[in-house]
């Protein structure tokens, strides 16, 4: 691969790691003017249902859409066709989408029973909001598409930074005066300016209304891909809704607790497995095009025991000192003890199921790059009706911790599944042996920090949290050379040498 190529892959995952870190901003800005109130429960429910449309339209294009058209991108006849019809009919349907979303939006928060009417007639109006916000989202995701297929990265990269700013500069602007309100004014009006930046590549691919072609090979090769990649993603986008649903039926402020806990369990796997998910893809399906089984399964196992290597220690130190994480980013402002407390003791649930979320969203590239389409849609929605009723009566008896509980059992028996589907060999002796040194190093290293520093000198909990993380480090990567844990050094070379293609 060419320099050029390297350095913008170098840059993108610089601007991931940069969105991940305004995630973090984000989130303390919300705790600080928000805290866990049955405001803040409104917004998470209002945005469940729409989180399930833009959560897919992320992935759906680039996993359908480029594809298709990258042996026809140098016809510009055919390319020009192929662009039209598909963005006329993405434009059609997402007008159907938010024109449904909008007029439905009371019904659909109508088993919210547990909300008063103020709180009730608040998430309607937030939800006519955010399934405007839906449509530039599902718009936005099409254009960023073809910047994708053009090799150009880095302006969608830069503009998937401002959803997240405009949240953070809503809140800081009109969060006083218009409350929970001034959050998605700013949320809506980035969604529009990005929009604008990236509609021209539209046109710079041939838009031109007199190529519609509906009855083209074209449509129907996006149209057959369309239903089962949606419904393989539902497992990676449909949880906050079903959490929504159960959780609006627990006492204020629940949905609050279960939505910090998933946003720091996603923004630790989308640190994790977020460069990996962009770049395995190509790769394990040029494996499948040359009918190299063995080094497809080779791959995807690397992989698979790559973000693993890197999550459990992260999870780890989570399960040892998260109390403290969460005390430190968020308790100040209308986030107080109580707060903190219910979040941390809830947190372990969801670093149980983060262990398998992030093997599970590699293994899912596997399934793709085969077109296995069908056999993981299957799974996917057995694991998702499991989610749901499992949920459903957890939550009932042990209220939002049995929601916790049943993120951690569905991850698990999500990959365990996904792994005996597809190949067992891809979790083969030599994995397991990478999992429990990596597992012993991070457990004996945090629970090393964590009694040192509890029969210490008394610091400030920020200074002593980052003492703790240097000396579970240190100790980790000591224990590793001890243990001869040499995965970690083989793991490390593998990744960076498939990141650098």
């Amino acid at each position: 691969m060419s320099g050029s190529i390297g350095g913008s892959s170098l840059a993108v995952s610089l601007l991931g790691v940069a969105n991940i870190g305004l995630g973090v901003i984000n989130q303390i800005v919300i705790a600080s003017y928000y805290g866990t109130s049955a405001e803040l429960d409104c917004f998470l429910v209002a945005s469940a249902v729409p989180s399930v449309f833009s959560g897919i339209a992320l992935s759906l294009f680039s996993s359908s859409l480029v594809p298709m058209l990258t042996p026809i991108m140098h016809l510009s006849r055919d390319m020009s066709r192929a662009v039209t019809t598909v963005t006329i009919l993405t434009a059609m349907a997402t007008i159907i989408i938010v024109a449904c979303g909008v007029w439905a939006r009371g019904v659909i928060l109508s088993p919210s029973a547990s909300f008063d009417a103020e709180c009730l007639e608040l998430g309607t109006r937030l939800s006519g909001y955010i399934w405007v916000i839906t449509g530039f989202v599902i718009l936005n995701a099409l254009c960023a598409s073809l910047f994708n297929l053009l090799k150009r990265f880095l302006l969608p990269a830069v503009l998937s930074l401002l959803p997240t700013v405009g949240m953070i500069v809503g809140t800081l602007t009109l969060g006083s005066t218009l409350g929970i309100e001034g959050l998605v004014i700013g949320w809506l009006g980035m969604a529009v300016l990005s929009c604008i930046a990236l509609i021209p590549i539209l046109a710079q691919c041939g838009l031109a209304w007199d190529r519609l072609r509906i009855e083209s090979r074209y449509v129907e090769e996006f149209l057959s891909t369309l239903m089962p990649v949606t419904v393989g993603l539902l497992p990676f986008t449909i949880l906050p809704t079903i959490d929504a649903y159960w959780a609006s039926r627990l006492p204020e402020g629940s949905m609050s607790y279960i939505g910090y806990c998933f946003r720091i369990v996603t923004g630790m796997g989308s640190l994790t497995v977020s460069g990996l998910y962009v770049v395995m893809l190509p790769y394990l399906s040029e494996n499948v095009a040359h009918n190299d089984f063995n080094a497809f399964v080779r791959r995807l196992r690397l992989a698979i025991k790559s973000v693993m290597v890197i999550t459990i220690p992260l999870v780890t130190f989570f399960a040892f000192f998260g109390g403290k994480v969460v005390t430190v980013l968020f308790q100040r402002g209308h986030f107080g003890e109580e707060s903190a407390e219910a979040v941390s003791s809830l947190l372990p649930f969801y670093l149980i199921g983060l262990l398998a979320m992030t093997p599970a969203t590699i293994l899912s590239r596997g399934y793709f790059a085969l077109k296995r389409y069908q056999r993981f849609g299957f799974l996917s929605l057995a694991a998702v009706v499991m989610y749901w009723v499992l949920s459903g009566v957890l939550s009932s008896h042990y209220s939002f911790y049995g929601i916790g509980v049943t993120y951690g059992i569905y991850w698990l028996l999500f990959l365990s599944a996904g792994i005996f589907l597809l190949d067992a060999n891809i979790f083969n002796s030599d994995t397991l042996k990478s999992v429990l040194k990596c597992s012993a190093c991070s457990v004996i290293g945090s629970a090393v920090a964590y009694v040192v520093f509890s029969y210490s000198v008394q610091l400030p909990i920020g200074m002593t949290l980052f003492l703790e993380g240097c000396l579970a480090t240190t100790l980790f990567l000591l224990l590793a050379r001890v243990l001869k844990f040499t995965e970690l050094e083989r793991v490390s070379i593998g990744l960076l040498s498939l990141m650098r293609k």
